[in-house]
């Protein structure tokens, strides 16, 4: 009876750790891949330089003050933009990915 209160509590403790390793390594994983959806999303002010298509990719280079930034955007936002446009973007700093994008002024003739 004793060999079997070992074997029971050696297979719980098994099973505990096959659930610890497998929670840590999703964790893991996620982290990895989602990692600017733990911080918090840069908010940038500029003009639209200039906007490209590419298989499905769409871009848009910002010049905001001196700094020129590439991000990538969707494909309902890229139809509503015009070059030289003055939006606000919010953005995942290290995807370079627009999650939200307003258009301040429609082709502004001056930079930020």
């Amino acid at each position: 009876m004793a060999e079997k209160n070992y074997f029971s509590k050696f297979v719980a403790a098994a099973k505990s750790l096959f659930l610890v390793s497998t929670v840590f390594i999703y964790v893991l994983m996620f982290m990895d891949y989602n990692q600017d959806w733990l911080n918090d999303p840069v908010v940038s002010k500029g003009v639209i330089e200039s906007l490209a298509a590419e298989a499905e990719q769409y871009t848009l280079i910002l010049r905001s003050g001196e700094e020129i930034l590439t991000l990538s955007i969707d494909a309902a936002a890229f139809h509503k933009l015009h070059k030289n446009d003055l939006v606000e973007v919010t953005y995942l700093h290290q995807k370079q990915q627009v999650v939200q994008c307003s258009v301040l002024t429609r082709q502004a003739d001056s930079f930020i």
